[in-house]
């Protein structure tokens, strides 16, 4: 069974990796500790939008050049914009958190609020029409993402419903919503054994001689 693998990059960071000693992540690796026989793992590819922050970015980019020197993954990036809300505080949002005012070092609900923070743009819409593509135009069996985003829902209906596909969300915690679970055929959970399992080396050279090195800290 020819598998397709989509990661979301800032789902699997955020959901799991962050802050773990599981970042130096063999991507094409852990599908295929994921997704044993009969999954064939075809084309793998990398969702992902690059920081702002210089000191993560260098991480960042050690880690994206490493990826693809060990081959056998594609890397697509978006990008991160400022945005602004403005609203009663307790029903702010930042990255799916709330902010509640005593972290902010307030005691009352604050109005008119204004926060800066920054939002990944494009990242989802890529991957989204990545699948849709490889559906029209390549011939495989099977969509496996690595994600658990909702946003994602109208894509995999249209490769399970309309393409044929045998659809598969990965789950990097323990959650997992119900409409993801209705609208595949199968979901998976990653386990701590499975990211053990799909560490790269902490320092290694590529086909071209390009020597790639764990980051401090990492």
């Amino acid at each position: 069974m020819l598998t397709y693998c989509y990661v979301d990059g800032h789902n699997l960071y955020k959901g799991r990796t962050e802050k773990t000693g599981y970042r130096w992540l063999d991507i094409r690796r852990l599908f295929e500790v994921v997704l044993p026989s009969p999954h064939e793992i075809g084309r793998v590819k990398f969702f992902t939008s690059e920081v702002k922050d210089k000191i993560k970015l260098d991480r960042q980019l050690t880690y994206l050049n490493a990826l693809e020197g060990r081959g056998g993954i594609e890397i697509e990036r978006g990008r991160y914009e400022h945005k602004t809300k403005a609203a009663s505080l307790k029903h702010v949002l930042l990255h799916g958190k709330k902010i509640t005012p005593s972290k902010l070092g307030v005691e009352k609900k604050i109005d008119g609020l204004s926060l800066t923070f920054l939002e990944e743009k494009e990242t989802d819409v890529r991957l989204a029409i990545n699948i849709t593509l490889n559906c029209c135009l390549e011939k495989f069996d099977c969509v496996a993402l690595l994600s658990i985003d909702t946003d994602f829902l109208p894509v995999l209906d249209l490769a399970r419903n309309k393409f044929k596909k045998q659809t598969i969300v990965i789950s990097p915690n323990n959650k997992i919503s119900h409409l993801l679970r209705n609208t595949v055929d199968e979901y998976k959970h990653i386990t701590d054994g499975d990211l053990k399992k799909s560490i790269l080396p902490t320092s290694f050279k590529d086909s071209k001689g390009n020597e790639h090195r764990k980051p401090h800290g990492w």
